[in-house]
């Protein structure tokens, strides 16, 4: 089995994020330097989302309306995928409803 290589990394904090980097470690019952590395993953793993989100709407902005936009075949597939839901299912709030009378709906079937 293989362990993980350990890095140290020297952070000087302001004293007051320090105190209450250290009251949360006793509250939580781990150590300061867990919390804060968990602290950091959880902001890193957050970033990369967001990174990722701002690329794919960037992409959408270039490329809205051109052949990239959204391939015929699986935007039927797509469509064709949620005419089999239940009415309840698509038409439930905070779901996607499906015109089902819309050209491209007629186009694909």
């Amino acid at each position: 089995m293989q362990t993980a290589t350990i890095k140290n990394f020297h952070l000087p904090l302001p004293a007051s994020l320090y105190a209450r980097l250290r009251q949360a470690a006793a509250r939580a019952g781990t150590p300061a330097t867990g919390l804060a590395r968990e602290a950091i993953e959880a902001w890193l793993k957050d970033e990369h989302r967001r990174q990722q989100r701002q690329e794919l709407s960037d992409f959408v902005e270039v490329h809205a309306g051109t052949d990239w936009d959204c391939d015929p075949e699986w935007e039927a597939a797509g469509i064709e995928s949620m005419n089999k839901m239940p009415a309840s299912s698509t038409n439930a709030p905070g779901k996607m409803t499906v015109n089902r009378t819309s050209k491209r709906s007629k186009a694909a079937t």
